[in-house]
């Protein structure tokens, strides 16, 4: 596959994923100016060369994933810091991708409905189940489905972010103890009380899920406390939550173009 076909892949697939191209080359180089590759957490698609130098690239790459960094340029000469005997060096762009965060909402209440319709304006898809066939309904803003019986992990896209606000708090408990053993997941939230959470969180050791997994699952929601309980300004507080979890903000890792130009200069002097 080469490597436009995996950008295209992954994006559709949701995945996060970044694009290490090949700008600026000096002396003999595995591959010249152009030549890209992708990487994922668990995937690599095309190729910069191979060797130690495509290793160290992707572990760079995948620490990049795990970081709030998007861009970066990486000069390399190739005999010290891939200990590859071209004698030359490669300047590498590292340029990570972030799909539009997937939303996987479970309820069709007051607070739902308003978090629906808060993130279709923010252009964030969302999958919206209910239960009770009365709340499955189609608006403008997103349709709200019937929750499949038995609840299913593979509705869950790779790297969603999940909320759990249904009418029952028994069901809320199932939903959870299904999505939680997902590990690709990018949030779970429950909305509710700390009391509510400390109960479900007993139930939950019960059943024989370690407190550490439990860490994973975010309740209450929202950024603040809210002297407004409207179910709009409940709402908003959750998209706030969620919308400032796939912001970046390290304005120090943006790519200044400076730097481009300065690697392209070093690798013809």
């Amino acid at each position: 596959m080469r490597w436009f076909e995996g950008v295209a892949k992954y994006e559709n697939a949701g995945e996060p994923h970044v694009l290490i191209s090949v700008i600026a080359t000096s002396g003999s180089t595995p591959r010249g100016v152009d030549a890209k590759m992708v990487v994922t957490r668990n995937h690599i698609t095309d190729s910069i060369g191979g060797g130690k130098l495509e290793h160290h690239a992707t572990n760079l790459a995948r620490e990049m994933l795990e970081s709030l960094s998007t861009r970066k340029i990486q000069h390399m000469p190739l005999a010290v810091s891939a200990d590859q005997c071209c004698g030359g060096s490669m300047t590498l762009l590292f340029e990570k991708f972030s799909p539009a965060s997937h939303v996987s909402l479970f309820g069709g209440g007051n607070v739902a409905t308003n978090v629906a319709q808060l993130l279709h304006a923010c252009s964030v898809p969302v999958n919206w189940f209910d239960s009770r066939p009365e709340f499955q309904r189609q608006e403008e803003f997103g349709c709200c489905e019937p929750l499949p019986e038995p609840f299913r992990l593979e509705l869950i896209r790779q790297g969603s972010q999940v909320l759990v606000m249904t009418h029952s708090h028994t069901l809320d408990f199932e939903i959870l103890k299904v999505v939680i053993q997902r590990e690709d997941l990018d949030f779970i939230g429950l909305i509710g009380s700390k009391t509510k959470w400390e109960r479900f969180k007993l139930r939950f050791i019960e059943h024989g899920i370690e407190p550490q997994v439990l860490t994973r699952i975010t309740c209450p929601l929202g950024e603040r406390q809210l002297d407004n309980k409207s179910p709009m300004a409940i709402g908003i507080s959750i998209v706030e939550q969620l919308l400032s979890r796939t912001s970046n903000k390290d304005d120090a890792e943006v790519l200044n173009w400076k730097k481009v130009g300065l690697a392209l200069i070093g690798e013809h002097q």
